[in-house]
């Protein structure tokens, strides 16, 4: 009833069927405020200025270093003519050769009972959750302004745990305290190509991740009550219609290695040092190092090439927000000058209504 008579008066009220508006209201602030606020602004805008030109400069350092490095791996590469032996005599040379991957041992997920023979095996984990929404709108009235909150709530699938202790309404809307299932990524310990054992930062770079196939009857060792509904595991009564709570896990994999049902192993086309039978960081004399791999069959000239249009793009990029930097240091210090500016008018009729009631009788 108080709501229905004073629907603008501060406090909070019902605006959907499972949202609330909070209004509250606020002084705005007065001359020597903005001024303050605007000083602020301009000091903050004159360090982000003069912080640009370092982001600038050391962009452009970075693209030539890289253009370099890359056009001096081209010039040095030299093309395996076979990765079943790792000849002495191209030890601590750049090399590049191309071939299918290869794992010492499927990777296996036991709780789930999924193995793969693949580099990577990631279980992607999701719980029914209740997630808030935050909309806000604000009007001036008279000397004031008034505050719109608009909270709205859902109930989403979520990898991330959100804590309903935060929420501005939580009655209703409490999530559990923790995740039951974790997300985790396994691979494998060695990885080869022939006799070549790849490195880390090879290994890092094989990330293109495909959904593992699940078949309706997969059945859970852990929990047998586990139902398998559009290729994802359900911790849930029924997956159709999932309560707060609910668990999902999908499993994807990278790097598919040997023959299996899954299909045949990928190729990759590998740029990198040669030590023994083992590939690592090739330094060049420009100043990069070199550890290159893509997915295919690809020849050294367009993995060179492929590069050279990522250093591009990244240096656009950089570019672009240096620019942007120096487009917002450029507002935050002219805007002192606007709120001089708006209360300029003011402060000059005052002063000629001042000036013509001095020569009034």
């Amino acid at each position: 009833m108080y709501r229905q008579t004073y629907p603008d008066a501060p406090g909070m009220h019902t605006s959907g069927p499972d949202s609330h508006t909070r209004v509250t209201y606020r002084e705005q602030p007065g001359f020597l405020s903005r001024l303050k606020n605007s000083f602020f602004g301009a000091f903050f805008g004159f360090l982000l200025f003069c912080g640009s030109f370092p982001v600038l400069f050391w962009n452009e350092g970075r693209a030539v270093q890289t253009a370099q490095s890359l056009d001096e791996g081209l010039r040095s590469v030299i093309h395996l003519s076979t990765v079943d032996v790792a000849f002495e005599h191209n030890n601590h040379k750049l090399v590049y050769f191309t071939g299918p991957l290869s794992t010492n041992k499927p990777l296996t997920d036991t709780d789930y009972a999924v193995t793969v023979p693949a580099v990577k095996l990631k279980k992607h984990v999701e719980m029914y959750q209740w997630v808030e929404h935050e909309h806000t709108k604000e009007y001036k009235e008279g000397n004031q302004v008034r505050r719109e909150t608009t909270y709205t709530y859902n109930e989403e699938w979520r990898s991330d745990l959100v804590n309903s202790r935060n929420f501005d309404r939580e009655m209703g809307h409490k999530n559990p305290g923790s995740m039951p299932v974790r997300s985790e990524t396994i691979t494998a310990d060695d990885v080869t190509i022939g006799n070549f054992h790849l490195s880390k930062g090879l290994i890092g770079k094989i990330s293109h991740f495909v959904k593992y196939p699940l078949a309706k009857s997969h059945l859970v060792p852990s929990d047998p009550q586990v139902k398998v509904f559009q290729g994802a595991f359900y911790h849930s009564a029924d997956p159709i219609r999932p309560k707060v709570g609910d668990v999902r896990v999908e499993f994807s994999y990278a790097g598919l290695s040997g023959n299996s049902e899954l299909g045949p192993a990928d190729h990759v086309s590998i740029v990198a040092r040669q030590a023994g039978n083992r590939l690592q960081p090739y330094q060049t004399e420009a100043g990069d190092a070199l550890e290159l791999l893509y997915y295919g069959v690809l020849s050294p000239e367009k993995i060179f090439e492929a590069e050279h249009a990522a250093n591009s793009m990244l240096t656009w990029a950089v570019r672009a927000a240096g620019w942007f930097m120096m487009f917002i240091a450029l507002f935050l210090m002219t805007n002192i000058l606007q709120t001089l500016g708006k209360y300029r008018t003011i402060i000059l009729h005052v002063y000629n209504g001042s000036s013509i009631a001095s020569f009034m009788p």
